[in-house]
């Protein structure tokens, strides 16, 4: 449907670009599924943006990174308020 973002273009897959490097090792820290790890990979995505503040997969990283961080805080509250309580 939209090959920009299900990587069906000409070439199959994402073109390379200047930040591509930084949205893998994004991609990569995410995979890792830590708190810190969630920082890592906000940090990348956030440099990838810096080449250009279009790109997608990037946009779409830090999204979720900064989601997943949301949410390993969330849990991180309830467990403390179970304990509390």
């Amino acid at each position: 449907a939209w090959p920009m973002l299900t990587g069906g273009g000409a070439g199959g897959g994402p073109a390379e670009t200047p930040g591509s490097r930084f949205v893998t090792a994004g991609d990569e820290a995410l995979a890792r599924d830590r708190l810190d790890a969630y920082e890592d990979a906000a940090d990348e995505f956030t440099k990838a943006l810096a080449f250009d503040e279009n790109d997608v997969r990037a946009q779409i990283g830090l999204a979720r990174a900064h989601a997943l961080q949301a949410q390993a805080h969330l849990f991180e509250a309830d467990d403390l308020e179970a304990r509390a309580g």
